[in-house]
């Protein structure tokens, strides 16, 4: 009898954590003022207080961002539109007193003027967006689906690649199962042109900024494809449904992630036959993370007690 009660009350739990909505709006109206506006709406949520808080590290980069030092403008309202009192708790963290609302919505600025693999980023040309540093997460709710919307982009700007997997029906609408997805999961946006491949019917896109005219990126292509035949091939398999390369250009450096990696290049190196297979040697690093890092780690084991013996 007790166990069928708490069968019952978990199956009710669950139904209730399904009801909840998470929807993220991203506008990139601000550009020249190099910020993003994010909105956060939520439903369904339980309790009369809310911890919204901001990660303070990036998925494949380990050091302490401070994210929420780029943040400015915080407000909260329900949904009549009436203002929430909140308090900024930690550096990280605004409670808001939601008052049990049916409909809770946040909204803030991100300050986005560093261009970096781990850092937002946005001009007229073009923006980066380092999830963590970017969406709020909603204590208790980490396992939690999300969507994300980006608006507001220029008409001109043909470009909007990230790993997360769209809305069906929806424009510019992105889905992640959980917010550890989300957070694993960089965008390029702007009008980077994207050359499409293929490796065992599983579809890969290159989207590339920066780059001379002269290069060949249809070589590219074949090249990276070879690198992915080659590392699935030695590790049994490929573990995602689909791959992004972000090629963003601005300096040096890259991020593995869960299914993408972001990689900063000097688009010029690749005009010399040296300067290429450099290139090639770095994205294949960053590719090989996907299995090493990702997805194969150390066994975690308990440090054995030491032994202590009277003299």
């Amino acid at each position: 009898m007790i166990l069928k009660r708490l069968i019952t009350v978990f199956a009710a739990l669950c139904a209730l954590a399904s009801a909840s909505t998470l929807q993220f709006q991203v506008s990139l109206a601000h550009r020249a003022a190099h910020s993003y506006h994010v909105t956060l709406r939520c439903t369904g949520l339980a309790g009369g207080t809310q911890d919204f808080t901001m990660p303070e590290w990036m998925p494949g980069y380990y050091g302490i961002m401070h994210y929420a030092r780029q943040v400015s403008n915080f407000t909260a309202r329900n949904g009549a539109g009436r203002a929430l009192e909140f308090e900024h708790t930690t550096e990280s963290t605004w409670r808001v007193v939601t008052g049990a609302a049916p409909v809770v919505e946040v909204s803030y600025d991100v300050s986005a003027t560093r261009a970096f693999a781990a850092s937002n980023s946005l001009d007229e040309n073009r923006g980066f967006i380092a999830p963590p540093g970017l969406f709020v997460y909603v204590e208790g709710q980490l396992r939690h689906p999300a969507t994300v919307a980006i608006t507001d982009a220029p008409a001109t700007w043909t470009t909007i690649a990230t790993g997360l997997d769209g809305v069906a029906g929806s424009t510019h609408t992105f889905t992640a199962p959980d917010f550890d997805t989300l957070y694993d999961s960089p965008w390029l946006l702007g009008s980077q042109p994207v050359v499409d491949f293929s490796v065992g019917g599983v579809p890969h896109q290159i989207v590339l900024q920066d780059i001379p005219p002269s290069v060949d990126t249809k070589q590219m292509a074949a090249d990276l494809a070879r690198i992915v035949t080659t590392a699935t091939g030695m590790m049994g398999g490929i573990p995602y449904h689909r791959y992004v390369f972000l090629m963003m250009g601005h300096g040096n450096g890259g991020i593995e992630h869960l299914n993408s990696a972001a990689i900063a290049f000097n688009g010029n190196s690749l005009l010399t036959p040296a300067g290429y297979h450099s290139w090639l040697s770095y994205v294949a690093h960053e590719y090989f993370h996907n299995f090493n890092v990702k997805r194969i780690r150390p066994l975690a084991r308990p440090r054995a007690r030491r032994r202590h013996r009277g003299r």
